[in-house]
């Protein structure tokens, strides 16, 4: 039998001073899809995501995130050797 992943769950709340009622739904919407465009960009992809909200709060719960990001590799290449260095170095 295969050993289960390890996973991790993120909880995002964001407080602020009443929010206009008729904007709430849309805002959550927003906030949860920038926060999986953000995990999604770093590696992260959420099994699962909650959204809630109240006229003060809005609440994001990740669900199966995975403990840490693949090892990703970048190669910098800088300019040619000829123009980087000159006849003395």
């Amino acid at each position: 039998m295969a050993e289960p992943e390890n996973r991790s769950e993120l909880l995002l709340e964001v407080r602020a001073e009443e929010m206009p009622p008729h904007r709430v739904p849309a805002l959550a919407r927003r906030l949860s899809s920038r926060v999986f465009e953000v995990l999604m960009g770093a590696g992260l992809p959420p099994a699962a995501m909650v959204t809630g909200y109240s006229r003060r709060r809005l609440v994001i719960c990740c669900q199966g995130l995975p403990v840490s990001a693949r090892t990703r590799g970048e190669r910098q290449l800088g300019p040619p050797a000829g123009e980087a260095w000159d006849a003395h170095g």
